[in-house]
């Protein structure tokens, strides 16, 4: 078992993920030079969100970040947005 999966994101101490706190995370991703990131399900009912990053959900700003800058290079299984389903989006830099 995997104790990180039992911990709330730190976002979700306020139950949500505020327009100011996404344009940070997006301000600090793009000084970082991150060239991969992997997006991982989890189901963020129980913190109130019932599909992360759709819109009017927490997260919204940081995939449209996510979408313009990075490629999609991998999933395995279902929609990690979807809380119904399971799988890892692996997503790169372009070269």
């Amino acid at each position: 078992m995997n104790p990180v999966t039992q911990l709330a994101p730190p976002f979700c101490q306020r139950r949500h993920l505020s327009p100011a706190t996404e344009f940070i995370a997006c301000s600090t991703l793009v000084a970082s030079t991150l060239e991969s990131i992997v997006l991982i399900s989890r189901d963020l009912r129980e913190h109130g969100i019932t599909r992360f990053a759709a819109a009017g959900q927490p997260g919204s700003q940081l995939l449209g970040f996510f979408q313009r800058r990075y490629r999609l290079s991998g999933t395995l299984g279902g929609d990690p947005f979807d809380p119904d389903q399971r799988g890892p989006v692996l997503l790169n830099l372009p070269k």
